[in-house]
């Protein structure tokens, strides 16, 4: 009897730590997207920054982004943000300002203003996506080619080529799932879907979308998508990875006007805040146990 009240206070003691121990924390995560607008009576673009629903395309507005303010501001080619952010008011994100410029800005996910000053890159960068800590980059030569992979510091603007994709349209924007790196190629009234190749820079095709691109980037439920350019009207899609072949989801509500400036989705972002892990529940106190031998004879 004695033995049977002590293992069962003792199974009772493992189940608890064994709770405590499997708390995790939870993560949530979030499609952003830069939208290049057309500013009206000015000859630049406006870059607003928004939120991206991926049931429907719609887009809503968080703010404008950096390389917009100037009434000739060249607009922005592509967001990218560091993976693994608590919130939005701690995530480390940056903004490429369209060919001419070169120049990338860190900006505030919360309002889309810039954060400090913009630092030369020297380059074209139409994509931008992380693999860890590395910000790797498609980019050309003030838009034009050749055109390669290269890894990017955002904060010093230094960069170190990879190697050249050895297709003739640029890479406007990559996508990592974790195991593959994905590029769309734009330009052209049907983009490209590609692989490529982290240690040499080639890209290999997997097939044609059916639309031109502006973006890539997988969203919160793992699909692929694609952003429509200012000749798709920033419209978005969904991308099948195994063919290429692009769906269409929706419209991003911006006015749609015959502008060659926009509306663009010109930038995706995912980012995916990780929510620190609550405390582990308090264990209940002990309880004594007090065993009355009892004889009989």
């Amino acid at each position: 009897m004695i033995r049977r009240v002590l293992l069962a206070a003792l199974a009772a003691s493992l189940v608890l730590v064994a709770a405590a121990q499997t708390v995790g924390a939870a993560s949530t995560s979030t499609l952003y997207g830069s939208y290049n607008l057309p500013c009206g009576v000015c000859t630049g673009t406006t870059a607003s920054l928004a939120t991206v629903n991926v049931g429907t395309g719609s887009a809503t507005t968080v703010g404008t982004l950096p390389f917009s303010t100037n009434p000739n501001g060249p607009g922005v080619t592509e967001i990218v943000c560091q993976p693994n952010a608590t919130s939005a008011a701690t995530a480390i994100c940056y903004a490429q300002a369209a060919a001419g410029t070169d120049s990338i800005s860190q900006f505030n996910l919360s309002t889309g203003a810039a954060i400090g000053t913009p630092v030369a890159d020297n380059f074209s960068f139409n994509g931008l996506a992380y693999v860890g800590s590395t910000l790797y980059g498609a980019s050309s030569n003030n838009g034009n080619s050749p055109f390669s992979l290269r890894t990017l510091n955002p904060v010093t603007g230094t960069s170190v080529d990879i190697g050249l994709t050895g297709i003739s349209e640029p890479i406007t924007g990559l996508a990592w799932n974790g195991t593959t790196m994905y590029g769309i190629e734009g330009s052209v009234s049907s983009a490209n879907l590609y692989t490529i190749n982290l240690t040499t820079g080639h890209a290999t095709l997997v097939g044609p979308t059916g639309f031109s691109a502006g973006s890539l980037q997988f969203g919160p439920d793992g699909n692929l998508y694609e952003g429509g350019d200012a000749g798709n009207h920033g419209h978005l899609y969904r991308v099948n990875q195994t063919t290429g072949a692009g769906t269409l989801v929706g419209a991003s509500g911006y006015p749609i006007t015959t502008d060659p400036n926009g509306p663009g989705l010109t930038g995706l972002a995912l980012v995916t805040f990780s929510n620190p892990a609550p405390p582990p529940p308090t264990p209940p106190a002990p309880v004594a146990i007090t065993v009355t031998p009892s004889f009989t004879g």
